[in-house]
C-alpha cells in the first residue's frame, strides 16, 4: 500500500538454486508486496519458463556474485522493475519473448550481461545506472528501449542487431576504449522521441563518434 514499509512476501536467507527446472508462471512476489528478498547467491540457469518470471521489487544482497539468470527461456514476460542487485545480473544466452529491467530508485546496478540474448518482442532498460552493460550479439526482432538509462564504466554493443531502436535520456561512456559499437545493426531509430530529424542525425553521429 502507499506510503506503507517495503514488506518481503518472500526471504530466502540462504542460497536459492532452481537449476533446469520447469516452472509454468515463476512470480517471486512482486512491487506491489515489496519484493522477495535474496539473502544468498541465486540461480535461475537453464529454466524453462512456460508463462511469466516476476522478480519485480526483488532484493539481491549477494555482493561476490552476479544473480544468474543464463541460459534461461521464458515464453511471456520477464520483468526486473524496481529490483535491487547488488552485485548484477547474467542473462547471457536466454530466450525472452520481453524483458524489462530497472533499478529501485533509479539506482546502480554494478553489471549487466545480455551477451547473445534473443528477444522477440520488447526490450527494455529504463531508470537505472550501470557500471557495466554487455550486450554482445544480442538480437532483439521487436522494439528496445533504453530511457533515463546512464553507463558508467563499459558498454559493448558488438554485433548487435535490432529492428527499432529508442533511445531517451541516455549517456554513455566518454572514453572510446570503453564504448564499442563494432558490428551493430538497426533498422529503424528514434532518439529523443523526435523520430528521424536532422537532429536525431547530429546525435546519432555524436554516439557514432564517441564509440
Amino acid at each position: 500500500r502507499d506510503g506503507a514499509p517495503r514488506r518481503p512476501c518472500l526471504l530466502f536467507a540462504g542460497e536459492a538454486h532452481f537449476e533446469q527446472a520447469s516452472f509454468g508462471d515463476a512470480v517471486f512476489g512482486g512491487a506491489a508486496y515489496g519484493g522477495a528478498i535474496f539473502a544468498g547467491p541465486v540461480s535461475l540457469k537453464d529454466c524453462a519458463i512456460g508463462g511469466d518470471l516476476n522478480l519485480d521489487g526483488a532484493t539481491f544482497s549477494a555482493a561476490d556474485s552476479l544473480v544468474d539468470l543464463s541460459e534461461i527461456e521464458v515464453a511471456d514476460t520477464t520483468s526486473l522493475n524496481d529490483i535491487s542487485a547488488a552485485s548484477g545480473l547474467d542473462l547471457n544466452y536466454g530466450s525472452f519473448k520481453d524483458l524489462k529491467i530497472s533499478a529501485r530508485d533509479a539506482g546502480v546496478i554494478t553489471s549487466l550481461d545480455l551477451t547473445q540474448v534473443e528477444i522477440s518482442g520488447q526490450f527494455i532498460i529504463k531508470s537505472s545506472q550501470i557500471n557495466n552493460l554487455k550486450v554482445n550479439g544480442l538480437h532483439n526482432e521487436g522494439t528496445a528501449t533504453l530511457d533515463h538509462l546512464t553507463i558508467t564504466d563499459s558498454l559493448d554493443l558488438q554485433n548487435v542487431r535490432l529492428n527499432l531502436l529508442v533511445v531517451n535520456e541516455f549517456k554513455w561512456p566518454e572514453s572510446p576504449q570503453a564504448f564499442n559499437l563494432r558490428g551493430m545493426t538497426f533498422s529503424d531509430i528514434d532518439l529523443g522521441e523526435r523520430g528521424l530529424t536532422e537532429e536525431t542525425w547530429r546525435e546519432l553521429l555524436l554516439l557514432v563518434n564517441t564509440s
